[in-house]
């Protein structure tokens, strides 16, 4: 399969026995910052690298992550939200770099920098105002 794809398309094959496939693909786009790249994959972690430059290809749901929303691979029309009943918009980068340091995430062994945290009720309000003296008011 991966000679496949390194001698009939042009698609970038990384692989490093010591890194995490999301480090290899975080670094590469920090390293050619003026190319445009596709990444392809469900995970939600990479979805802190969308830019104008840097879209997320979901192949299990069809849909593609863009800087401006998500959107139906096949008919190229904006998600819509169930809960907005509007188009599902681009996710916060800031917000979610931000989230991840304050809560941690053990699959990726990141420790939570304020252990008890929440992201829903009352209690969010610790966090929700660290993260606006830290980067501004939310956009949502």
């Amino acid at each position: 399969f991966c000679d496949f794809i390194k001698t009939k398309t042009n698609v970038t094959v990384l692989r490093n026995p010591r890194a995490e496939a999301d480090d290899l693909i975080a670094r590469w786009i920090d390293k050619h910052p003026d190319m445009d790249h596709v990444i392809i994959s469900t995970d939600k972690d990479l979805n802190q690298l969308i830019t104008p430059r840097v879209k997320q290809y979901n192949g299990v749901a069809e849909t593609t992550l863009t800087h401006e929303g998500w959107f139906d691979s096949k008919t190229g029309k904006p998600v819509i939200d169930k809960k907005l009943k509007a188009p599902k918009p681009a996710p916060d980068t800031e917000w979610l770099i931000f989230e991840k340091a304050m809560r941690g995430d053990p699959s990726d062994n990141i420790f939570s920098a304020y252990p008890g945290v929440r992201t829903k009720g009352s209690k969010n309000k610790h966090m929700e105002q660290s993260y606006v003296e830290q980067v501004g008011r939310p956009r949502w």
